[in-house]
């Protein structure tokens, strides 16, 4: 059987699996977990990078039950012995901005070394942690546009006004996440198409628009301040 054949049939397993189970998410991550050990270790670091990025996008139709982990009773215990643990090296090989591929060979070998995770359910519960954290699935970036603190500051101050209306626009009482985004976008000089407008116009755009409420979504959930959000929009312009 080839590598490629093996990915593809890999990853539609998973993707039955987390469409149709219906469990908690340390179980599915258990399951998922047991479906990679099992392979060559060759494919192993592959299987995991599919996984994680497949876990948090497919929702479930609960058409399966699937019976609990054992090691779901010690879900908080396991948290309270290794949360940080994973927590740091998620930190440490996210910052090297590795390959892709690189950085999940990385997590797996650190899931599998007994020294930080001697046992099953240790390594069910890493796994676990990696797969639910925000930072997760991963992507190696390009660099930003670097800015000395003085430059920022009088950036912001030649563009108050702007600002001042981004800010209220934040704020503002508006039916729709995309309604709040696509006035943003207007500040920044992206206007809505018109109508008749071209397929890829009109793509284009609705991609600028669905980056800003994700930036926003986010931001909001982590209780990030308004004047860091605004920072963020800023940036969208610049890719």
């Amino acid at each position: 059987m080839s590598d490629q054949f093996s990915i593809e049939s890999m990853t539609k397993d998973m993707t039955e699996f987390l469409s149709s189970a219906k469990c908690s998410n340390f179980t599915k991550c258990a399951e998922l977990y047991s479906k990679i050990v099992v392979l060559d270790s060759s494919l192993q670091p592959k299987a995991f990078e599919i996984s994680v990025n497949l876990f948090d996008c497919i929702d479930s139709n609960d058409s399966e039950s699937i019976a609990a982990s054992p090691y779901e009773s010690h879900r908080e215990s396991l948290e309270k012995q290794y949360g940080n643990v994973v927590n740091s090296f998620i930190e440490f090989f996210t910052k090297q901005n590795e390959l892709t591929e690189t950085f999940y060979g990385q997590m797996w070998s650190t899931i599998q070394n007994d020294v930080f995770f001697p046992d099953v359910s240790a390594k069910i519960f890493a796994y676990y942690y990696i797969a639910i954290d925000k930072r997760i699935p991963y992507f190696k970036l390009s660099s930003g546009y670097p800015m000395t603190n003085e430059s920022y500051r009088k950036l912001r101050n030649k563009y108050a006004s702007t600002l001042r209306k981004v800010k209220y626009i934040l704020y503002a009482e508006v039916e729709q996440k995309t309604e709040r985004a696509s006035l943003l976008l207007e500040e920044m000089g992206i206007p809505m198409p018109e109508i008749g407008a071209e397929i890829g116009v009109v793509d284009h755009y609705e991609k600028q628009l669905m980056i800003l409420v994700e930036i926003i979504d986010n931001a909001r959930h982590a209780r990030i301040p308004i004047d860091r959000i605004i920072s963020r929009i800023a940036s969208i312009t610049e890719g």
